[in-house]
């Protein structure tokens, strides 16, 4: 099986948004300090504690309102087309690398 396709296609812009991402989130907590730091740890630890619930409740309990939420989350993104998530990620990426610049060109560092 070769994985080259499928890499090009998907792992680089994965890989470009998790980069630019971080690089965005590191300037807002350079420029807001422990505030932003503070709602971004708020954030990673609801994705990591309710996301793996909603997604576990949605195979073994599909009629949970944690299944429910998960199975029309699921739904909803199997309806975007490839190409839509694709231009989303470029979207981000670039407003993200814009916002950094801008935060990152007035401090000084």
């Amino acid at each position: 099986m070769d994985v080259w396709p499928y890499l090009l296609k998907w792992g680089v812009p994965v890989i470009v948004l998790v980069v630019i991402g971080s690089m965005f989130l590191g300037a807002l907590g350079m420029r807001f300090g422990k505030y932003a730091q503070g709602i971004f740890w708020v954030l990673w630890m609801g994705i990591c504690i309710v996301f793996p619930r909603i997604m576990g409740a949605a195979e073994d309990a599909p009629n949970s309102v944690f299944g429910r939420f998960g199975n029309t989350a699921i739904d909803f993104c199997k309806g975007i087309p490839g190409s839509i998530w694709t231009a989303a990620i470029a979207i981000f990426s670039v407003a993200a690398m814009l916002g950094t610049y801008r935060i990152l060109r007035k401090s000084s560092i």
